[in-house]
């Protein structure tokens, strides 16, 4: 490090090396999502869960499986769905299934555009 550089100007570098790694981060992440981009998942009281998987009829597996849970987490849950991240990073859901909630949708999409 230059010992010439003032408080200021540390505080400033490291805040554009913060930001670079966060850029590399989610470029990494995108990555990571596009190698496995099928979704199964659940949404319960306590949270919900995803499971990723490379193909969508491993991703079917799993989405039937929670199908036929009512309780996540020692919660009850609203209901299981599946979907795909694309590469554009938007995600297109695949199918919903309402649980314990007649009504479920996933808050994630707009259940107009579906």
């Amino acid at each position: 490090m230059n010992a010439t550089l003032t408080k200021e100007q540390l505080i400033e570098k490291r805040e554009e090396h913060r930001i670079s790694m966060n850029k590399f981060d989610n470029e990494i992440r995108r990555l990571e999502y596009l190698d496995k981009p099928f979704v199964a998942a659940i949404s319960a009281e306590c949270g919900g869960g995803e499971t990723r998987c490379e193909t969508e009829e491993q991703a079917r597996k799993k989405y039937q499986e929670y199908c036929q849970k009512t309780h996540y987490r020692r919660g009850v849950i609203h209901g299981a769905f599946l979907y795909k991240y694309n590469e554009d990073e938007t995600k297109t859901l695949l199918d919903v299934h309402p649980i314990n909630q007649e009504d479920f949708f996933p808050y994630q999409f707009n259940k107009d555009a579906e």
